[in-house]
């Protein structure tokens, strides 16, 4: 059973292996960008129409793969902007509040600058709100359910509301000066029977194990203290201890006295404010409703939270809000401004720069007319799902009549023909070399053995039938 379950590990990876792109000195090949989106108006009934939209995309520079040395390169290099000519065919006066996504902070950058961006009306600049609502890394954006988590106040659900009890405990351990090890591991194991309980350990993550679940962190004889939250319902047995290090072979078990130096009552509310940075750019309800999301949608069904980064700054969808007001029969021009990150991918040569612009949210407009794309660069259009782009002096362009169906996407390189890096195909068959070997290594007995049994069956026949 033991051969059998190393073979299928074998082939599960090797399955794994075709599954994923490999490159051939193990680098990152692949960086994900943001992508953009168009002006979402947040009345269904509004009567604004949508008579022309010039969506202009500048894109001078190519962002650079890597880390927070390039993030200010990285935030400038390109944007998008897209011009609306809205009329109101009504008899009255509209006002309407308009949302503008432009999502989150790309792979490559550490920071967005929000300062060379911004919204006019009739080649003037208004004010706008600067607002944040949670988002997952890697989420494609979604207008219901993105839309939905944002929130004018506190958006709490009938278990995650401000006013939720919060119980922070602060363990100190005794007997850590005794132990060789640097660092030492400390879990605690519990059985949690209500849904209404929620453990959030700081800096620390959780499973399941052979004796229940658990959460645990580490702890050193220099930090020897850790901090516990118990959202909701109190636990009646929550001190169940286990300490062990790794002693080259295996896990060897300590025994350390446990005591608790700290015990505070608190709101859901007052628990996620620890956090909060009142400098900064976020509000405190959307910060709060983000803190709620992200707890809501990281909780486990085992009843708690393994998993949760206090430091937000990567999990931020950023919105543009602002208002526009037409009087009966007018129109305005209205122009929003708004970063573009593309997706990075290195496995080709030169690097493919693929940018997506979300077109389906203008759906939210009560009609929309005649659509313009103009994609000024200096760089060359590899691809793109409309195959219609004419080029022209300053990059190419694209006159549709109404909204087309589907996003948009497309492709640039300095390269007018990318070549595809050939060296992931020889890494991955290199691997699968490597694993067909071990395959011999566990079949080679068995096989040996059946090799025998079949000579000296063959012998035995051979002399009965002498």
């Amino acid at each position: 059973m033991k051969r059998r379950a190393r073979i299928a590990a074998l082939l599960l990876t090797t399955a794994m292996l075709f599954a994923t792109t490999a490159s051939a000195n193990s680098a990152q090949t692949y960086w994900e960008g943001r992508d953009g989106t168009g002006a979402i108006i947040t009345d269904e009934n509004s009567p604004i129409i949508v008579e022309k939209e010039d969506l202009t995309f500048d894109i001078q520079s190519f962002p650079k793969s890597g880390g927070s040395n390039t993030a200010e390169q990285n935030t400038k290099s390109a944007s998008v902007t897209a011009e609306y000519t809205f009329y109101n065919p009504a008899d009255y006066t509209v006002t309407a509040k308009l949302l503008f996504p432009f999502g989150s902070i790309p792979d490559y950058a550490s920071s967005m600058d929000q300062g060379q961006y911004g919204i006019r009306i009739n080649g003037e600049p208004i004010e706008a709100k600067l607002r944040h609502s949670y988002v997952e890394r890697g989420h494609e954006f979604n207008l219901d359910e993105d839309l939905s988590r944002l929130s004018d106040g506190y958006a709490g659900d009938d278990f995650y509301s401000p006013e939720l009890a919060v119980t922070k405990y602060v363990f100190t351990f005794e007997g850590l000066e005794q132990v060789e090890a640097r660092d030492v591991h400390a879990d605690i194991l519990f059985d949690v029977d209500s849904s209404r309980t929620i453990l959030y350990l700081e800096n620390g993550e959780g499973g399941l194990a052979d004796e229940g679940q658990w959460l645990g962190s580490e702890i050193t004889r220099q930090d020897n203290t850790l901090t516990l939250y118990v959202l909701g319902e109190p636990m009646e047995e929550l001190l169940n201890w286990r300490f062990y290090y790794w002693n080259g072979d295996e896990n060897q078990e300590l025994d350390l006295g446990v005591s608790i130096t700290g015990e505070e009552q608190m709101s859901f509310l007052d628990f996620a404010m620890q956090w909060y940075d009142p400098e900064g750019e976020v509000s405190e309800t959307d910060w709060f409703n983000a803190f709620a999301a992200s707890f809501r949608e990281n909780d486990s069904y085992w009843g708690h939270v393994y998993y949760f980064a206090t430091d937000m700054e990567d999990n931020f969808m950023r919105w543009y809000e602002y208002e526009i007001t037409l009087g009966p029969g007018e129109r305005i021009v209205n122009a929003v401004t708004a970063p573009m990150y593309p997706d990075i991918n290195g496995n080709y040569s030169p690097e493919i720069y693929i940018y997506t612009y979300l077109l389906s949210p203008a759906k939210t407009w009560a009609q929309f007319g005649e659509l313009n794309i103009y994609i000024n660069t200096p760089y060359y259009l590899t691809e793109s799902n409309f195959s219609d782009f004419e080029q022209t002096d300053s990059g190419y362009e694209l006159h549709l009549d109404g909204l087309p169906e589907g996003e948009l996407h497309f492709n640039l390189s300095t390269d007018q023909n990318p070549k595809k890096d050939h060296n992931d195909a020889g890494y991955g068959l290199t691997i699968v070399l490597l694993l067909v070997l071990q395959l011999l290594k566990y079949l080679a007995i068995p096989v040996l053995l059946a090799v025998g049994v079949i000579l000296i069956v063959r012998r035995v026949g051979k002399k009965n039938d002498s």
